[in-house]
C-alpha cells in the first residue's frame, strides 16, 4: 500500500500497486481506544472512528488514529465508488468478561485494479464520531 496526493482535493489517500482480490485483507483502522469525553477535548478530530455502532449499543468509546494509526487512517469515504468493506475485530474476553472492540479490519469488496483509490463508506453503520447526531 501507498498513501498519495489525490488529484481530486480530497487529501492523501491509498492505493496499491498490484491487483486485491475480492475478500482479500487490505489493512486495519488501529489506533488509540479512548472515551467520547477524552475525544472532546482534543483539538484535531480528523481520525476518529466512533466504535459503539459495531456493539449494537451505546459505547462511549472512539478510535483515534491520528498519532497511533496506521496506514489505513488515509483512506477516503465514497458511496458510490466504495472497494473496501469494514468490519470490527474484537478481543479476547477479558477477566471482567466482557468484549471490546479495538480494530476494524479493512477487506476487498471487488477486484481493486493497481493504483486505485482504495476507499470506503463511512456511511450511517460506519461513521465517523463527529458525524453521529
Amino acid at each position: 500500500l501507498e498513501v498519495f496526493k489525490t488529484q481530486d482535493g480530497k487529501g492523501w489517500g491509498i492505493r496499491c500497486t498490484e491487483t486485491i482480490y475480492t475478500g482479500a485483507f487490505v489493512c486495519e483502522y488501529s489506533g488509540e481506544v479512548i472515551t467520547c469525553d477524552e475525544e472532546d477535548g482534543r483539538a484535531n478530530d480528523q481520525y476518529i472512528m466512533a466504535l459503539d455502532h459495531f456493539l449494537g449499543h451505546s459505547a462511549p468509546l472512539v478510535l483515534d488514529a491520528r498519532l497511533a494509526g496506521g496506514v489505513a487512517r488515509f483512506v477516503n469515504h465514497s458511496q458510490e465508488g466504495a472497494n473496501l468493506l469494514p468490519q470490527p475485530v474484537f478481543t479476547p474476553h477479558s477477566g471482567a468478561g466482557s468484549q471490546a472492540l479495538y480494530r476494524v479490519a479493512l477487506f476487498a469488496s471487488r477486484d481493486i485494479r493497481p493504483f486505485e483509490e482504495l476507499l470506503f463508506d463511512y456511511g450511517d453503520q460506519y461513521t465517523w464520531h463527529k458525524a453521529v447526531v
